[in-house]
């Protein structure tokens, strides 16, 4: 079965939310790095970034994850703190008028149910708090190619949703799930009404290829006005992943997303990902994207985006513990003058260097 939310990929048809889960079981995680912003911003923050907003010595995250592997019941609960905990926080839209409430539910990145229907081919039920369907990269770095996320993933996807989740594997080589949840990023207050429906669908014809495809629509909170009335979005994201041989593997996603907010916009995105492992404890990632809000409705500003990314990693495993050194640069770079800077006060670049650690079991 397919790898899914958490420790775990997050993206494409969710069909075993438990695959680094046996029986029951502890793990955690400590994601930490240093990162130098070259165009020194006042604000100590990177612009247009997911988790990795702050320069200088930060937490990315330290999680902690309790689970039981169903048999016929089962549950999860990932609870961490750092700056993953505060973005969630931050894209709840009920952080605007019940903060506590959205600062409180911030610190679990998950927490689901999972009943276990009998069927011929068995059927998971998740009924909670879980990780988006769409995408091709990870809440969580761990599981990433890349250390900093990208750019659709930071402004063309949801990231976490509370709700309902119904998983089958359809054959053994596709897997199917079907979503009714609370909107985008939303606990309980604030959110759609549970008026979010979502599909997914991952193929595997061959060992080697893996083609997902997942659309998410429903009345949503515009992204920028998190307390203006909802309207209807609709994001269609696709990823494919090809296994080239026993060294390379190339990887590519994108998403569409229309929103019916001030008359209706949309805004689009791709990336392409070229990893490699030269030695069994090095690797290199490479990643190239771009981004269009013509209409400025995810990132505020009329713009079109593009950056680079170069990743390498080091590995090392003792037993279940897993150490991973991740030294990353990344340009952006913008059509319009979005990036924060000491001189002058904005500019169309933003030039990044990081050094990241990430322990876990």
């Amino acid at each position: 079965m397919c790898a899914t939310s958490g420790a775990a990929r997050a993206g494409g048809a969710a069909t075993d939310a438990y695959s680094d889960i046996d029986d029951l079981d502890l793990h955690g995680l400590l994601d930490g790095y240093w990162l130098h912003n070259f165009d020194a911003p006042a604000s100590e923050r990177n612009q247009l970034r997911a988790f990795d907003y702050s320069t200088g010595f930060a937490l990315d995250y330290a999680r902690l994850t309790l689970a039981r592997r169903p048999k016929t019941v089962g549950f999860r609960i990932d609870a961490g703190v750092g700056n993953t905990a505060r973005v969630f926080y931050e894209q709840d839209p009920a952080a605007a008028q019940h903060p506590r409430f959205a600062r409180a539910t911030s610190y679990l990145g998950q927490a689901f149910v999972t009943i276990v229907l009998p069927f011929d081919r068995p059927v998971a039920l998740d009924v909670g708090k879980f990780g988006t369907p769409v995408g091709f990269e990870d809440n969580e770095a761990l599981t990433n190619w890349n250390y900093s996320r990208s750019l659709i993933y930071s402004w063309a996807e949801p990231t976490l949703h509370t709700g309902l989740r119904l998983s089958c594997k359809l054959t053994d080589t596709l897997d199917a799930s079907v979503f009714w949840v609370n909107g985008w990023d939303a606990v309980i207050f604030d959110g759609s009404g549970m008026r979010t429906f979502a599909g997914a669908i991952t193929w595997r014809p061959t060992p080697w290829v893996e083609i997902s495809v997942v659309d998410m629509l429903g009345l949503e909170h515009p992204q920028t006005q998190p307390t203006a009335p909802l309207a209807f979005r609709n994001v269609l994201d696709a990823y494919a992943i090809f296994k080239a041989n026993e060294w390379l593997t190339l990887a590519a996603s994108g998403d569409h997303v229309a929103d019916a907010h001030d008359g209706g916009g949309a805004w689009w995105g791709g990336a392409a990902y070229a990893r490699a492992q030269a030695l069994p404890w090095l690797w290199t990632t490479l990643r190239g994207e771009y981004l269009t809000d013509p209409n400025g409705f995810a990132t505020g500003t009329k713009q079109d985006l593009v950056e680079g990314t170069a990743t390498v990693e080091l590995t090392h495993d003792i037993e279940r513990l897993r150490l991973r050194l991740r030294v990353e640069y990344r340009h952006d770079r913008s059509t319009a003058q979005p990036f924060d800077a000491a001189v002058p006060a904005s500019r169309a670049t933003q030039d990044t260097f990081t050094v990241a650690v990430i322990v876990a079991f």
